[in-house]
């Protein structure tokens, strides 16, 4: 796990998070979306406040929610550090983490853009990572990196278009995310 305990010379303690990632799964895509949703309309907790201030100010509100939202359609701005990978918040402020929310995946993929886990790269996978971006559907198949078609530390509509381009047009291959930005997916 790739998680400490880190207690600072203020006094203040936290445990190292991905900004941006609020359900604590590992990975910053649309169902981090949901859950701060809940959170700044009143109707959720969160297990790492800092992972959802997406913008550093020290406050969740809105803006936040729309932060993401923005960058998890593959529009906005990434996340302030930490991320794409682990690490403490290099601001001080009064949020924290109740718990360790850096999560490694395990994951080996063997056949980048295979995300539906089939051993074939065909229109089946952008379906499913249609459903998974937009609707919540299960996860791609070993891990959640496998939808990360390019490489960028996310799984968004950008990696559906990638995808699609590829299936449908010969465009570039997908990338394994695992051998170029390994620190963000933690796979072994």
């Amino acid at each position: 796990m790739c998680c400490v305990l880190l207690l600072n010379s203020d006094g203040w303690s936290q445990s190292d998070f991905i900004r941006g990632d609020v359900n604590c799964d590992g990975v910053v895509d649309p169902l981090d979306n949901a859950v701060l949703q809940a959170f700044v309309f009143g109707g959720g907790s969160l297990a790492c406040r800092d992972a959802a201030d997406l913008n550093d100010d020290g406050v969740i509100s809105v803006t936040d929610l729309t932060y993401l939202i923005s960058f998890t359609s593959g529009g906005g701005a990434a996340p302030m550090a930490p991320y794409p990978g682990c690490g403490p918040d290099p601001t001080a402020d009064a949020l924290t983490c109740a718990s360790m929310c850096c999560v490694a995946t395990g994951c080996l993929i063997s056949d980048p853009g295979d995300v539906n886990g089939d051993a074939l790269v065909t229109s089946s996978d952008i379906i499913a990572l249609v459903n998974f971006v937009f609707k919540g559907g299960s996860g791609p198949i070993p891990c959640v990196a496998a939808g990360d078609i390019n490489c960028n530390g996310a799984v968004t509509s950008a990696d559906i278009i990638a995808l699609v381009a590829y299936v449908f047009k010969g465009g570039t291959p997908p990338c394994d995310p695992c051998t170029i930005i390994p620190a963000v997916w933690s796979c072994p």
